[in-house]
């Protein structure tokens, strides 16, 4: 739902570049996106995607252990603490050999020996940041080594994660809408069209709105035309047809909009579409070569 916002924006790379705090935002914006589609198909997964989950988190967990024990051995032995080298000497080929238990028990003895000197450790590139995204690490590998139904844990797991991006997500949207309040008399089409797109997120307008076809005069169909959306003359999203040149639009707020379809070798077709909330519109679009 996201990725409304970030078209918008991409579109209008020269007015949002100097917006305060507006590109920081925008690629944490993208980052939550990505994670969230991680999330959708941990959502969806199987027995085949649970082992793969599983070997995807013992890594993480041998790759963090690993370089929490350097860091830590490398503090130990600059400050002469034998007690504490003894306890933290692991390489990474150690923690490839432990078992699916000693990983988890290692890696639990290796954050609990950080964190009494956490505060000691900032030269290091150890935090509280660093710990608490490490013992994160611990406790998702444990729950999965426990779970009864690990199938169902992960499924459970995505969907917390889901419910902490989308607040994030709107926390990142609240800041751009801010931002964009600079460009509000100055930029007109582009602020219009973002708070369009930002409609479409808070009102969660996802029935089918918009479905149609294109083909050239014979009627065969055209794979990958360019669609623009445009409501007011901003940019409100950009797609491409399917193979078989169909297409479908799933979250329009009811209003008329502009739809232009381009493809090479062929004239640019503009069409006013009305699209009127919980009802489906329907296109057939036949594009001609051009001149």
């Amino acid at each position: 739902m996201f990725r409304y916002i970030i078209g918008i924006c991409d579109e209008n790379k020269g007015i949002i570049e100097n917006l305060p705090n507006f590109m920081s935002n925008l690629a944490l914006l993208r980052t939550i996106l990505l994670d969230l589609g991680v999330a959708v198909r941990e959502q969806k997964i199987d027995t085949k995607g649970v082992r793969k989950y599983k070997l995807e988190l013992r890594t993480l967990l041998m790759v963090l252990g690993a370089d929490n024990a350097r860091k830590l051995a490398s503090y130990a032995k600059l400050t002469n603490n034998t007690v504490l080298l003894g306890n933290v000497d692991y390489t990474e080929s150690d923690f490839k050999r432990f078992t699916d238990e000693s990983l988890k028990d290692y890696a639990q003895l290796i954050y609990e020996c950080a964190e009494p000197i956490v505060s000691q450790l900032s030269n290091y590139d150890i935090n509280t940041d660093t710990q608490s995204a490490f013992l994160n690490a611990i406790n998702n590998y444990t729950e999965v080594l426990v779970s009864p139904n690990i199938t169902e844990t992960i499924r459970k797991q995505a969907t917390k994660k889901m419910a902490l991006l989308l607040a994030a997500g709107d926390v990142c949207i609240a800041n751009l809408a801010a931002a964009v309040e600079v460009v509000r008399l100055k930029e007109p089409i582009f602020y219009l069209g973002f708070k369009t797109a930002q409609k479409l997120i808070v009102n969660g307008k996802t029935k089918l709105a918009v479905k149609g076809q294109t083909t050239d005069t014979s009627g065969n169909p055209l794979a990958r035309v360019k669609i623009t959306v445009l409501l007011n003359g901003a940019v409100v999203l950009v797609k491409k047809t399917a193979a078989k040149g169909g297409f479908y639009i799933s979250s329009l707020a009811g209003e008329t909009y502009q739809f232009t379809f381009k493809k090479a070798g062929l004239a640019d077709q503009t069409i006013n579409v009305v699209v009127n909330d919980g009802e489906l519109t329907r296109l057939k679009v036949i594009m001609v070569k051009a001149q």
